[in-house]
């Protein structure tokens, strides 16, 4: 233990007498500049972002087709039956189970 305490103050001393070796400061100073161009670049990106989600929400109007989408599921789930006793269709189409009740729930439940 001694002797690698010796060397870091044999280092130490060195560093204070001769100081940083200009390789390492310039490897530093380049490293800290692109952190800092980084840093830079950050307004810019959440700008470019905030006007693109308020531009596909305006323009392509993601609400309306989600409710439009909504709409048809619900249409498709609730009000598509077939297998027809008298006035009421008994299943709908997740009671779908083979061809003949898929081209069945096709033919009547549309």
């Amino acid at each position: 233990k001694k002797s690698i305490a010796l060397k870091r103050r044999k280092r130490r001393e060195v560093k204070r007498q001769e100081g940083t070796p200009q390789s390492v400061y310039l490897n530093w100073i380049k490293a800290e500049i692109e952190q800092e161009s980084a840093c830079l670049d950050l307004p810019f990106t959440l700008v470019l972002l905030a006007s693109f989600a308020a531009m596909s929400i305006s323009y392509i109007g993601q609400d309306t087709v989600k409710l439009l989408e909504s709409a048809i599921i619900t249409d498709v789930r609730e009000n598509a039956n077939f297998a027809w006793a008298y006035n009421f269709g008994h299943k709908n189409i997740e009671d779908v189970n083979s061809y003949a009740d898929f081209w069945s729930w096709n033919r009547l439940g549309f």
